[in-house]
């Protein structure tokens, strides 16, 4: 390989006891990797408190369990490869903090047509909304438009590379029937017939 990279997507708001008591620890999410088989870890990114949220306000705190938006997600891509070389190495992720985290870690397994066209767009047939989704952050996709039968545009949005590698859209208010959905990338178009039922 001649480049690694770690990415990741994470959303965080400040529960009712922040902000930032000297007594009370902050909530932190270290990323780290080590190269001994976890004798030793070099930190690579890691942040903290009103740093680490990612619902806009820092002085906005949530009462109740926070269920993230689409737009509180935040992505993270690290370039590994000034920092690990071309020896082994091991990522960790720490939390810690006063028992106001809630992380998951989970694994995907990517079908094998996201890894040769580089996207998909599921479910099809679909009910509510579909996800579009890209093997990688899609620095290149411009915008998205839906239309239906009749080339009549329902629904759009302008990203000038600024998506991320899974994007749902709530078709919920859409009547059933036959949908079009294209992808505008730099380079390419995509377009993809969809079914609402």
């Amino acid at each position: 390989m001649d480049s690694f990279f770690v990415s990741f997507d994470y959303a965080y708001s400040q529960g009712l006891n922040f902000p930032g008591s000297t007594v009370l620890p902050l909530d932190t999410l270290d990323v780290q990797v080590s190269q001994d088989c976890g004798h030793t870890f070099t930190s690579i990114w890691k942040k903290w408190g009103a740093n680490l949220q990612t619902i806009g306000d820092s002085t906005d705190t949530i009462s109740t369990s926070f269920v993230p938006t689409p737009n509180q997600w935040k992505e993270i891509n690290i370039y590994l490869s000034p920092i690990i070389g071309s020896q082994n190495f091991q990522i960790y992720f720490r939390a810690r903090g006063n028992h106001q985290n809630n992380i998951n870690i989970y694994t995907k397994t990517v079908p094998e047509a996201l890894k040769v066209q580089g996207y998909l767009i599921y479910p099809n047939p679909f009910r509510n909304s579909i996800i579009i989704r890209n093997y990688r952050i899609p620095v290149t996709l411009q915008n998205i438009a839906i239309f239906n039968s009749i080339g009549q545009m329902v629904w759009s949005e302008a990203l000038n590379g600024t998506g991320y590698t899974e994007m749902p859209v709530d078709l919920r208010n859409l009547a059933a029937g036959v949908y079009i959905v294209k992808l505008q990338y730099t380079d390419k178009t995509v377009i993809q017939k969809i079914v609402k039922q």
